[in-house]
């Protein structure tokens, strides 16, 4: 209904068209969300240490991966960090919710199936998608981690969910 884009609403077709230069500091962060993105690295080291694996935070050096299948060349992903456990390989997620939001999926999902039926679909989509991208660019299977992190929560400050297979939608 609007004769131009909102400048945020032109950032994220720009980033998705790839035709931005790179240069996002325009794009629409609230306080929350600038927080998230201080606490992924936290998050990051976390649950390395938590499992005990080579977990690689993305960070500044994050790069957009493609399906690049000839039905899907427009699906894309940004994983916030790759861990690896001998040739496993598993995309991870971080999540940094307000602490109410953190302390609840805590407290009721426990594993990829619970998400489904807490119908948080955003985040078990997300994942899928970054399976989709990481197997072509990696050539093999991929699984998933959703990390929820929260150092301010005194219930749990980490909580992770494994995705083992996204692909499979028979959970759904």
């Amino acid at each position: 209904q609007n004769d131009t884009l909102s400048s945020g609403a032109m950032s994220f077709v720009q980033d998705m068209c790839r035709l931005s230069d790179g240069d996002f500091a325009e794009r629409y962060e609230s306080p929350a969300m600038q927080w998230g993105i201080e606490q992924e690295k936290n998050a990051v080291a976390a649950i390395a240490l938590e499992l005990g694996c080579d977990i690689r935070f993305a960070g500044d050096e994050q790069k957009r991966l493609y399906a690049g299948n000839e039905y899907s060349d427009f699906i894309s992903a940004l994983t916030d960090a790759h861990g690896f456990i001998g040739d496993l390989i598993f995309t991870i997620e971080v999540k940094c919710l307000d602490t109410a939001n953190h302390d609840y999926m805590v407290q009721t999902v426990g594993d990829d199936v619970s998400i489904l039926r807490h119908e948080d679909f955003a985040k078990y989509s997300q994942v899928q998608t970054q399976n989709l991208c990481a197997e072509e660019h990696y050539k093999k299977p991929v699984s998933s981690i959703i990390v929820f992190y929260d150092p301010r929560s005194e219930l749990k400050k980490l909580h992770y969910i494994i995705v083992i297979d996204a692909d499979d939608d028979s959970t759904i």
